[in-house]
């Protein structure tokens, strides 16, 4: 397994290392969505500070946007905060984020796991 979830007060921390594809960020979601915390989550933090590289294995971000959108109706707000020093998959998270503007769940991409947690939730620092 390439990733740890990790439950907060309000929210996720999804840490993934090594190298990871496609598929462990949809099994990760899976998990998420799977769990009776997703609910009442306020944000998801994903921390990919930490991963060697990053294969799409040819999917486009529609894949998880169009999921998240359906995971929309148990939690209609969100924070997604994507921490990420790996251009491809920067690129990747940016695009999810333009797909998902238009709902109520907000993104943003950061460089630094502090400045993450400042915007995901002010009280946890």
């Amino acid at each position: 397994m390439a990733y740890t979830i990790s439950w907060q007060d309000k929210g996720v921390i999804i840490h993934m290392t090594g190298q990871i594809c496609f598929s462990d960020i949809q099994e990760a979601n899976s998990l998420l969505f799977g769990d009776s915390r997703f609910d009442i989550a306020n944000f998801q933090l994903w921390d990919f500070t930490d991963i060697t590289s990053f294969d799409l294995q040819g999917k486009p971000p529609l894949i998880l946007s169009t999921l998240d959108k359906q995971a929309m109706q148990w939690n209609p707000k969100m924070k997604i905060a994507v921490i990420s020093n790996n251009d491809s998959l920067s690129r990747f998270a940016d695009q999810y984020g333009e797909q998902i503007e238009s709902t109520a769940w907000k993104y943003r991409h950061f460089n630094s796991l502090n400045d993450a947690l400042k915007w995901v939730d002010p009280l946890v620092l």
